[in-house]
């Protein structure tokens, strides 16, 4: 069996996946001084393959003077333990409190992820999702992320924090282009492997007393994937890549029993890809693909209200409210998804290929999640 130039072996079965982990943490908080204060910690992990299951491993040879890789079937019983990682992972971080209204804080910490959600790539919306787990093909993911901050108090109930911070990424998964991700058992060589980095500044204000309470965030970020085989190797917008991100929370407490809140969330769109240019086959239009990531969904933007009634009085052991709410208040239909795939007559109908005779147009389908929704809750706690 050959992963190119030769047909792949259509009988393959899928794989069970079958692991193991093992983790421990430990964690001390020294005392540097009045003003100075250490946190470390160190968390070690032991990530295990177990069998029963069958692995596919791509070896190099030469088939008729042409450079292919041949599939190697390894089967493992069951309880053997066929691949391993282990992974230390540590952590600092360092407090500077120089008055009670000033603090700085700088940290650094190694995370590693042994498993990946991989989805259908045809659809970001779909139930056919799998856990992917680190293996003899698909190592492990590891980064290193370092933060300095900064928290101000003006007074009682009101105060800043700003964080800025840069993260180095390695062993990021992506997957390749025309990529068959349903029932596929050589998922793994759907997959590309790069590394990828991201910076960004995120600041809050609090306020906490008071009839009005609530915070405004701000967050500016950036996140670059550099991967072999997409986009030329060179770097594209990570999904996460949304440089700005604003929300303002707000809560007024106009009578004893009564609150009105509201809740509105701003972000730059997410990005996504497009087609760079189009070409004809058998009288359809086929779109060619270049680029990752290289265009942008509309911004984000919704504003949610509420009313609640706290039904009953103050030191009560029981404790219930009834919540009027109102979600996406002034009905904001953001895109999460847009297609390249319809195509319309010259009157501007949807057609189908296979009935049209006259030059069609492709034209952008997007989808939307919600619309406003209106709702009424009532809430029990003891």
């Amino acid at each position: 069996m050959y992963l190119r130039g030769v047909e792949i072996d259509p009988g393959l079965d899928l794989s069970t996946k079958k692991t193991r982990e093992v983790a421990g943490y430990l964690s001390d908080q020294i005392i540097l001084g009045e003003k100075w204060s250490l946190r470390a910690g160190l968390r070690f992990t032991i990530w295990q393959n177990v069998g029963p299951s069958t692995e596919y491993s791509k070896v190099p040879v030469e088939v008729g003077g042409i450079q292919t890789d041949s599939l190697v079937v390894t089967p493992h019983p069951n309880g053997e333990v066929y691949w391993q990682y282990i992974s230390m992972d540590p952590r600092l971080s360092f407090v500077y409190q120089p008055d009670a209204r000033r603090l700085w804080k700088a940290s650094y910490s190694r995370t590693s992820q042994f498993q990946y959600l991989i989805t259908n790539s045809i659809s970001p919306f779909t139930s056919l999702e799998v856990w992917l787990p680190a293996g003899p093909n698909v190592a492990p993911q590891f980064a290193h992320q370092f933060t300095l901050g900064y928290l101000h108090r003006f007074g009682p109930g009101l105060r800043v924090d700003t964080e800025v911070y840069v993260k180095k990424m390695t062993s990021l998964i992506d997957y390749k282009d025309h990529a068959h991700m349903l029932l596929n058992p050589l998922l793994e060589y759907e997959l590309r492997f790069g590394k990828g980095h991201a910076y960004g500044l995120e600041t809050i204000l609090h306020k906490e007393k008071g009839a009005f309470t609530g915070w405004l965030s701000y967050t500016w970020s950036r996140a670059f994937h550099v991967v072999e085989g997409i986009s030329g190797g060179n770097p594209y917008p990570a999904y996460s890549d949304r440089p700005h991100d604003l929300s303002l929370y707000v809560s007024w407490n106009f009578r004893p029993r009564l609150s009105l809140t509201a809740n509105f969330i701003y972000m730059t769109g997410a990005p996504f890809t497009t087609p760079t240019g189009f070409y004809l086959h058998d009288n359809h239009q086929v779109p060619v693909y270049l680029e990752r990531n290289n265009d942008r969904l509309p911004d984000y933007h919704r504003l949610d209200v509420a009313l609640n009634l706290q039904l009953n009085r103050p030191g009560k052991r029981f404790e219930h409210e009834l919540v009027f709410s109102i979600y996406n208040l002034y009905n904001r239909k953001n895109p999460v998804s847009l297609n390249f795939n319809m195509t319309q007559d010259a009157n501007g109908n949807f057609v189908v290929p296979a009935d049209f005779y006259s030059q069609p147009q492709l034209v952008a389908s997007q989808y939307y999640l919600y619309g406003i929704i209106p709702s009424l809750s009532y809430h029990f706690r003891f």
